[in-house]
């Protein structure tokens, strides 16, 4: 279902990038048609905010739409393991690359490529149709500055949200005592103590901190890897590899 899907997501952007083309195509062959429509400075901008911001979805459309025609919806190939895996280690996790993981996570969602565009498109929308005393340019230049502090504003109440998220987590805040095993993997705090079997897991992923360990689609434990000493990465790595977990974006 998600390759049907993503074939026709990739197949509607081409599909909007051609006709966009076209478009230009004939008003390029017939000059004359601008000269009839006797559009303004500030509406020829407009339109082409409008023809950029289309571009821009259907670009983003065109990549997702790939991504799930080439997604892999089965489980890797398994490894052999043929080693005893014992690894403990402890340590709390670092505020600054959570937050740099969720960011990522978050930004690298495909809708994120042309929100701020939308958004400045539709500030200059209604600011052309609200506030007529104004210029065509102190429109635009209007427009882009309430879109900046609009975007500055977001970020702040990401960020924020998500030092909340951190802070509150009683589990972030204490030192935990992990435990690698090949049957499972055992994490001891203060206030608490979980023993999770690996088949539990259905994903993994894997940033330059963080390893991710997914029981759901949401749900991840995470483990950073500056707690592990090379050997042990490498090891661990192996392990998960004969896990044959699929690996999440």
């Amino acid at each position: 279902m998600k390759k049907f899907f993503g074939l026709c997501l990739t197949l509607f952007s081409l599909f909007t990038i051609l006709a966009l083309i076209y478009s230009f195509y004939v008003f390029y062959k017939n000059s004359a048609l601008f000269t009839e429509l006797n559009l303004s400075t500030f509406q020829i901008i407009g339109i082409c905010l409008v023809v950029a911001f289309f571009i821009l979805l259907s670009v983003a459309g065109i990549i997702h739409g790939i991504r799930l025609l080439t997604r892999n919806e089965s489980t890797t190939v398994k490894s052999e393991f043929n080693h005893e895996l014992n690894i403990e280690f402890k340590g709390k996790l670092n505020y600054a690359d959570y937050r740099n993981l969720i960011l990522r996570k978050t930004l690298n969602k495909p809708i994120f490529l042309v929100t701020p565009f939308a958004m400045f498109f539709l500030i200059l929308l209604v600011s052309s149709n609200t506030l007529n005393n104004l210029s065509e340019l102190e429109h635009l230049v209007s427009s882009l500055v309430i879109t900046l502090l609009a975007i500055v504003l977001l970020s702040s109440m990401t960020i924020k949200q998500i030092r909340r998220t951190f802070y509150t987590n009683k589990i972030f805040q204490e030192e935990i005592q992990y435990t690698l095993t090949n049957q499972s993997i055992d994490m001891k705090g203060d206030t608490f103590e979980s023993v999770i079997n690996w088949e539990r897991f259905i994903q993994i992923s894997e940033d330059k901190n963080y390893i991710l360990l997914y029981q759901d689609h949401i749900i991840a434990t995470f483990l950073d890897k500056k707690m592990f000493s090379s050997d042990e990465l490498i090891l661990f790595r192996s392990f998960l590899d004969s896990l044959g977990l699929k690996h999440k974006s």
